[in-house]
Formats: C-alpha cells, sequence, structure tokens
C-alpha cells in the first residue's frame, strides 16, 4: 500500500475509525453499522503536493457522443486512477479513456476486471499524451487489484448485493485508497431518481430491470467517492460518467445491496 502525504488542512475528511467498526442487521431490514453519524467523501477534498493544492476528485465526466459499449467502464477506471494518484500526491492530468480501450477491446469478458489487468500490466497515458501520439510517454499503473462481491451468487441469471463483510471491507478500502469502481444493475428508476438534480439513493428494482438487445440485465459502472447513513442505513456516494447535470452536480446515491462488485486498487509509483 502506498503511503500518502499530508492532507491539506483547508479540508480534511473524517471517517471512521476501523477499529469495533462493528456490523448488525435487524430482522427483515438492510444492515446497520454501529456509528452511524459517520460520514466520508473525497469530494472536494485538496491535496497538495508541497507547491499547490489541487482537487483529488476530477471532475464528472460525460460520455454524451460516445458511442462505445460499456464506455461507462473505461470513464470510470479512467477517473479512479486520476484520484488515486492525486490522493497520494502525484499531479496528473486527465487520463485517456480511449487509450484504456485500446489495450482492452470492447469484446473483453468482465471488463472493469479486463481494464485493472491492463492497468496492471501496461498502464495509460494522459490525454494530452495520447492525442499526441507520444508513445514513449509515462504510463499510469497500478499494483495490485481487489473485487468485493458475493461469488456464491455470480450468476448471470442472479443480480445480488453486497452483503455486510463486502460493504465494511468496501469503507474500509475507501478510507484507505482514493477511489473504488462499483458495478451494479439498472432499472428504470435509476434515471428518474437523478435527472434534473434528484437526490434520491438509488435502489434497484427488479421490477423495473433494463434489459440489453441480448436479453441480459443492463448494468452500469461508477466511481465511489464516499459513504454515509440515512436512518441508520448505508448508502455509497458515487460519481457517474453522465455529466454534472446528472444527479447533484454528477455525484449520486446508492444502496449497498444493489451493488454487485466494487473493486479497489493500489497505484504503482515510481
Amino acid at each position: 500500500m502506498v503511503k500518502r502525504k499530508k492532507m491539506s488542512t483547508e479540508r480534511t475528511w473524517k471517517g471512521p475509525k476501523r477499529k469495533n467498526m462493528k456490523v448488525t442487521k435487524a430482522a427483515g431490514t438492510a444492515p446497520k453499522f454501529e456509528r452511524s453519524h459517520e460520514r466520508f467523501t473525497w469530494k472536494g477534498v485538496l491535496y497538495s503536493d508541497g507547491q499547490k493544492l489541487f482537487k483529488i476528485l476530477p471532475p464528472p465526466r460525460h460520455r454524451r457522443g460516445i458511442t462505445v459499449a460499456g464506455s461507462c467502464s473505461w470513464l470510470s477506471v479512467a477517473s479512479a486512477l486520476e484520484a488515486a494518484n492525486r490522493a497520494c500526491g502525484i499531479e496528473v492530468g486527465q487520463l485517456a479513456w480511449e487509450d484504456l480501450l485500446e489495450l482492452v477491446g470492447t469484446e473483453a469478458q468482465c471488463r472493469i476486471g479486463s481494464c485493472l489487468r491492463a492497468l496492471k500490466y501496461r498502464g495509460i497515458r494522459t490525454r494530452a499524451d495520447y492525442l499526441q501520439g507520444n508513445m514513449e510517454a509515462k504510463r499510469y499503473r497500478i499494483s495490485q487489484y481487489t473485487e468485493f462481491c458475493r461469488p456464491e451468487l455470480m450468476d448471470e441469471n442472479v443480480v445480488s448485493g453486497l452483503d455486510k463483510d463486502n460493504i465494511k471491507a468496501a469503507i474500509d478500502n475507501a478510507l484507505s485508497k482514493s477511489a473504488v469502481i462499483c458495478f451494479f444493475p439498472i432499472s428504470d428508476n435509476y434515471y428518474t431518481d437523478f435527472n434534473a438534480g434528484v437526490g434520491n439513493i438509488y435502489q434497484y428494482d427488479e421490477t423495473q430491470t433494463v434489459f440489453m438487445d441480448d436479453g441480459r440485465v443492463a448494468t452500469h459502472t461508477a466511481m465511489v467517492t464516499g459513504f454515509g447513513f440515512e436512518e441508520d442505513i448505508p448508502y455509497f456516494q458515487i460519481q457517474d460518467c453522465n455529466g454534472k447535470g446528472f444527479g447533484k452536480k454528477g455525484f449520486c446515491r446508492i444502496l449497498p445491496s444493489s451493488i454487485i462488485s466494487i473493486f479497489a486498487f493500489d497505484i504503482l509509483q515510481d
């Protein structure tokens, strides 16, 4: 795990201490956490590279006009890698999701896992270097990655969210890394919950499932940027790739029970 430099004092985060963060579950309810008054977000947090302050999170990307299948995966992974470098004190420009697309291809199985493997062994360039065709430019890589999911329910015909142990593990990783990536199914209420600045907490509704042309359940990828609780029920904050007009200026909330998998990673520093 990489060692971070000191955070800016202009705005720092206060997340829950990891010790004794017990999880309980009442019959017939979602998992509840003790100390549910705690909140954490990377949104607006500044970091110093020793000379200047900058925001850890990149601006929300917008996939308008991008017709490549699975564009949410390429955009979200690139944004998460930018944020992870900045959280470690490395100022990096916008990274080229197109570079990642060329490495992985549109036919890859499990796009997020394929993207992370590409970042581990090849890495991607900044958008400026990519557009200039600079093949000798620095490539930003990761050293390892982890997936939190429920493997016993990972079936193409089953959609199931994180359990309480995976929720806690994902929160721990959100506290030790700049950003993680989540993968979840889409139902019609996803768009109504977040269009025009609506700030609801998204919960997948199987009665409103959106299907792709081949009959599979439609899924989406986003960068996890924080977590919190509403009436003792945990949620994750995400940065979507549908622009600043989606959700609250590009940020939304989702129930852990509606997330299939969460991926966390460590960056590779030179």
